[in-house]
């Protein structure tokens, strides 16, 4: 039985509607300050004779980018910068749309609306949205003093497995009838622009997570191994992860998004020189992966829309 949407506005559905408009809201402030917060500016550096002027350091979540026109930093598992905050970009967008969205249907009383946002279990929607604001908070709050350590990494991890459980599920219930564009927004929109970044964030975490504390114990043998191996087997299971959910939840934007993050993986793997791959990698097998993890989502995609355009 349906809720009515006068029903939303008063009660513990009322309580529910105001931790929603919070953590709608709280992502979204927190997204955008991503963008210039916080901007880590290191002293000039001298690496193997090339002086650097000011380096500023960005981070989103606790992705880390290096904002200087001498030098890159190509880490394992990180995706091109220009790539990535495009993907960040995409992704404020949909939750912009989707927010409104929302108010609007609490204005007018949308009882579609409101009953596919504040189910019995979608009202729960404020977790995952939660919890990938404490993911932005956690980057931005670094400072030189303080760039990430094991603990950092530690909590990113909790919250990025209870957001990435949390939001599949929610995906999963969540129905919004009509107007069509609701549903495409909110659903196959932010929630599915969310999930494969939070796959991808959830192997970037265990990689660097694992050097954070070999680093203290000083064992670069295994932290060499250990990069090698991510880097192959976290560019399989990225892939077919994001791809087996968007072919599950039937979300086109899922497999858009890790095509976006396949590509920026690519264009960073073979932005490297060839003595730098084989020093940092050992062989090209990642990059060839990533390459084929480009395709497998652009086949998925067309999979995807000729399943849409079926009539059912």
């Amino acid at each position: 039985m349906e809720t009515s949407s006068s029903d939303y506005m008063s009660g513990s559905n009322g309580i529910f509607l105001i931790i929603s408009i919070v953590s709608w809201i709280s992502v979204l402030v927190t997204g955008f300050m991503s963008f210039g917060v916080p901007k880590i500016e290191l002293p000039d550096v001298d690496v193997e004779n090339l002086k650097f002027k000011t380096i500023k350091v960005l981070f989103t979540w606790l992705h880390l980018y290096i904002l200087s026109k001498d030098h890159d930093l190509k880490m394992p598992l990180t995706i091109n910068y220009v790539l990535f905050y495009m993907m960040v970009a995409l992704t404020l967008l949909f939750l912009v749309l989707s927010l409104a969205i929302y108010i609007y249907g609490i204005l007018t009383r949308n009882g579609n609306i409101l009953n596919g946002m504040l189910g019995n279990f979608t009202k729960f929607h404020f977790v995952p949205l939660l919890c990938v604001s404490c993911l932005f908070i956690i980057g931005e709050t670094l400072d030189i003093d303080r760039l990430p350590k094991g603990v950092h990494y530690f909590f990113s991890l909790v919250f990025t497995i209870i957001g990435l459980g949390s939001l599949v599920f929610i995906t999963m219930q969540t129905n919004i009838e009509s107007p069509n564009y609701a549903s495409w927004i909110i659903k196959h929109g932010a929630y599915s622009c969310l999930i494969p970044w939070l796959v991808y964030n959830l192997c970037y975490l265990i990689l660097y997570y694992h050097l954070s504390v070999t680093d203290d114990d000083n064992d670069s043998n295994d932290s060499d191994k250990w990069v090698k191996g991510c880097e192959i087997a976290f560019a399989i299971i990225i892939g077919i992860i994001n791809l087996c959910l968007a072919i599950f939840l039937k979300a086109v934007m899922i497999a858009f998004t890790n095509l976006l993050i396949y590509i920026g993986m690519v264009c960073r793997f073979f932005d490297n020189k060839k003595d730098e791959i084989k020093a940092t990698y050992g062989s090209y097998t990642g990059g060839i992966i990533e390459i084929i993890m480009m395709i497998l989502s652009l086949l998925v995609i067309v999979f995807l829309i000729i399943q849409y355009r079926k009539p059912s």
